[in-house]
């Protein structure tokens, strides 16, 4: 719920008295108290202001509306909720009172699990960027300014919107004109999405805009830092891509591919020798998750590496540098979790109950939820791979494939294991429980 202010929005707000350079923050604080001394300034102290408060019934609809917002986001972190206590005690009962609760409420709050959770997460994420053998060699990061992107996916768009909002000079490229111009357009309404929720300025909602353009050709690849693949799985198509990319793009150019399914290596088998290639999964959706793969392969140097850790801090992503293997790490994770998710409604569990008790326990979406966003064809690749490299681990669910026979596909025909209106809002389905009573029997045949 927190955001970081600026110096000049802090003192507009009388946050802060006064703004100052470094260099003359002791001279500048010496004069404000000189003026105060010889009556030039009035010596006001802010702990006692009160012309900024609104009236006691509307700020206590206002801080009860922050607490629903920050349950139904945060459902299982009580900090917000405190802090949102705190300034409430100190309206009611002044603002010396209001200082004594806060040091309570700290004292209390660093004896949390919950603290101690999310400390852990800190220091977690400090370490992802702190790779031995590569992060300890001296280099220096070479800054990755423009970026081209491969596809018209609703993933590209978002990864597009992602690194626009960080400032990075972005080419969306795809083959077809309408599918180009759909991605641009969802890039657009990202970012109008963010202006009118407040979370960047109109200025920097007009330059974003500006940072981003099309293309159906190659022509404006000469000066690209980085490439970004994202089309579908097709080792073909890929290889084709790649082959393309090494003859248009200059030598200093990264190419990456965001699959967690087709092997990197297979990926680059048609380019010279001299290139690299490097794998940068985006998860979905690309601007609500922070974590970002980084795959390197035997091509992989350690100055490209470097590149990406400090690349991925800038668009404000915590990278985890993984194997190039079957579903890379997250996917790993994932997959047992989605199995027996699967396991269970096929030998009776609800879909809907299992679903809202991962979001009751923290997860931002259940596990149903997710394979509608991620698409069944997608799963379908995903539980295959699997299943070639661990024959003898998975479970092979029949739910899936009727269901794909019925032209549900997830998210992108607003009919999976939800259906979806036109604002991607999800509600659940009586007819899926046919499918699952034909599974059901299936395994039992």
């Amino acid at each position: 719920m927190s955001k970081w202010i600026s110096g000049e929005e802090a003192c507009n707000m009388c946050l802060v008295d006064a703004i100052s350079p470094p260099d003359q923050l002791l001279g500048s604080a010496c004069q404000w108290a000189l003026d105060i001394l010889e009556c030039r300034r009035p010596w006001s102290i802010s702990l006692f202001r009160t012309d900024r408060l609104v009236p006691l019934a509307e700020a206590r609809t206002l801080l009860n509306s922050v607490r629903a917002q920050i349950q139904k986001q945060n459902p299982n972190v009580i900090h917000s909720l405190v802090c949102i206590d705190v300034i409430e005690h100190g309206i009611l009962c002044g603002p010396r009172n209001g200082l004594w609760k806060e040091a309570e409420a700290l004292h209390e709050l660093r004896q949390s699990d919950n603290c101690r959770s999310l400390v852990h997460v800190f220091f977690a994420k400090q370490s992802t960027s702190k790779i031995p053998g590569i992060t300890d060699m001296g280099l220096r990061p070479r800054k990755i300014n423009k970026v081209a992107i491969l596809g018209g996916s609703s993933m590209s768009s978002g990864i597009a919107t992602v690194l626009v909002l960080a400032n990075h000079y972005v080419i969306m490229k795809y083959i077809v004109q309408n599918s180009l111009q759909n991605g641009i357009d969802r890039v657009k309404a990202n970012l109008e999405g963010h202006f009118k929720e407040g979370r960047m300025t109109q200025e920097h909602y007009k330059k974003a805009c500006t940072l981003l353009k099309g293309d159906l050709s190659y022509d404006s690849f000469k000066d690209v830092d980085l490439v970004i693949e994202d089309v579908p799985d097709i080792v073909s198509l890929k290889q084709q891509i790649f082959a393309d990319l090494d003859e248009c793009c200059p030598p200093h150019c990264i190419f990456a591919s965001n699959t967690c399914i087709v092997k990197l290596d297979l990926i680059g088998q048609r380019m010279k020798p001299c290139r690299e290639i490097v794998g940068i999964h985006f998860l979905s959706p690309s601007s609500g998750t922070d974590l970002l793969e980084i795959v390197p392969t035997e091509r992989t140097s350690p100055q490209v590496l470097v590149n990406l850790l400090n690349f991925a801090r800038r668009i404000q992503k915590t990278p985890i540098v993984v194997r190039n293997c079957t579903g890379f790490a997250v996917r790993r994770m994932c997959f047992p979790y989605l199995q027996a998710a699967m396991l269970l409604v096929e030998h009776g569990a609800d879909v809907y109950q299992i679903d809202k008790a991962l979001t009751r326990f923290g997860m931002k979406l259940g596990p149903f939820r997710m394979i509608d966003q991620d698409a069944f064809q997608s799963a379908t690749v995903h539980d295959a791979e699997f299943l070639e490299t661990f024959p003898d681990r998975p479970y092979k669910s029949n739910l899936i494939p009727i269901m794909r026979k019925n032209n549900r596909e997830g998210e992108s025909t607003c009919q999976g294991f939800y259906t979806y209106n036109d604002k991607g809002e999800a509600s659940p389905d009586p007819q899926i429980s046919k499918y699952i009573e034909k599974a059901r029997i299936g395994n039992i045949v």
